[in-house]
């Protein structure tokens, strides 16, 4: 009947607008969780346990438990580094669209999805903002690129390494300080957003920074030692 033929279009239409703002929604609860006071525990906590946790896994952790520890760690990672809405991906994307560009009609207006994130990202990609002494360019952040490709190649060499070779030797001394840099990256993630820029919250991406590059000079030095 009619009626029955409307009722099937109505629902189509509301399926489809559930499709819609599922990932909208998505966003905003993510956006939600991300509070800056529980990502600065966080890292303080990480930072202090490091220690301990490299303790426990230097004298009695299995080399299947070192294998999982650093596959999850690196998965988390790149779980947090593809949640968008970083300063440095909504920069470049404004910067593609001409949002920074004074040159162009609709600079100095933030993307859709840029203010589905964050609504005080009008502010923060300002014009003023984006010619700073101190702001990096887009291409500074392409750094990551080599940082994440060479992590990804432990992880995967440490995963299907025997037991006797070298490799395994040295995932005692480097676990818990690359698991330590994967936590501190998924939280740089998490703060280096146009909400942490007030106040105290500006400096935490700066904290997870440094706390990434003490991780990973860690790993370096544990690696370094053990093949002396």
């Amino acid at each position: 009947s009619i009626i029955t033929y409307i009722d099937r279009i109505i629902s189509r239409q509301k399926s489809s607008l559930l499709t819609i703002q599922s990932p909208a929604m998505s966003l905003r609860i993510i956006s939600l969780l991300n509070s800056p006071p529980v990502v600065a525990i966080a890292g303080v906590a990480t930072m202090a346990g490091l220690p301990f946790l490299d303790a426990a896994l230097t004298s009695s952790a299995s080399l299947s438990v070192l294998k999982t520890l650093n596959v999850a760690a690196f998965a988390t990672n790149v779980a947090a580094v593809s949640v968008p809405g970083r300063l440095d991906g909504q920069q470049d994307t404004e910067m593609r669209k001409g949002s920074l560009n004074p040159t162009k009609p609709n600079a100095g207006k933030p993307s859709e999805e840029s203010a589905l994130l964050d609504e005080s990202t009008t502010s923060a990609y300002s014009l003023d903002r984006s010619r700073t002494l101190i702001n990096p360019s887009g291409w500074a952040f392409a750094i990551w690129g080599p940082i994440y490709l060479g992590e990804a190649v432990f992880v995967a060499a440490q995963l299907f390494a025997s037991d006797a070779s070298s490799i395994a030797t040295l995932l005692p001394a480097v676990t818990a300080p690359f698991v330590a840099a994967n936590v501190f990256q998924s939280l740089w993630c998490a703060s280096f957003r146009p909400s942490y820029g007030v106040g105290w919250k500006k400096y935490v991406s700066v904290a997870m920074l440094a706390g990434t590059a003490y991780s990973l000079s860690l790993v370096h030095a544990g690696g370094c030692a053990l093949m002396a």
